[in-house]
């Protein structure tokens, strides 16, 4: 009885890996599909420059670039005040990111501006 018990528990783990493996998968294939519409224009001084995927750290990221006002130090220093709350309302409404909040992927948004990182926030699963 305990040899099938160890069979069963050996299948359901293996079972486990594979689905989650194909889940991993088709986020990678997500973020390869963004990346071919790539770079996107968010709004006037927005673009989204690419998204990335490590699928062994199982860690999403979103590279943005920041031109015009953005630039500028008092619009950027408002805008790190309230960018986290705002990026975490956007992922918990965000029906394209199920797939990488079913998966409990870290959600990472880097944001720069003349080369250099701006504001870079990270997520969670227990943020979202």
């Amino acid at each position: 009885m305990r040899k099938y018990l160890m069979i069963v528990l050996s299948a359901a783990i293996v079972a486990g890996c594979v689905s989650r493996n194909i889940k991993r998968q088709k986020i990678s294939e997500f973020a390869e599909q963004q990346n071919d519409r790539c770079p996107v224009r968010i709004d006037k001084n927005n673009v989204l420059d690419s998204v990335g995927y490590d699928e062994d750290k199982n860690v999403f990221t979103f590279y943005y670039s920041f031109d015009g006002d953005l630039l500028k130090p008092d619009v950027q220093q408002r805008m790190k005040a309230k960018m986290r709350e705002s990026l975490r309302n956007s992922i918990v409404n965000d029906v394209s990111l199920k797939p990488q909040k079913d998966e409990g992927a870290t959600l990472q948004y880097k944001f720069y501006g003349n080369g250099k990182l701006i504001i870079s926030e990270t997520f969670t699963k227990n943020d979202y």
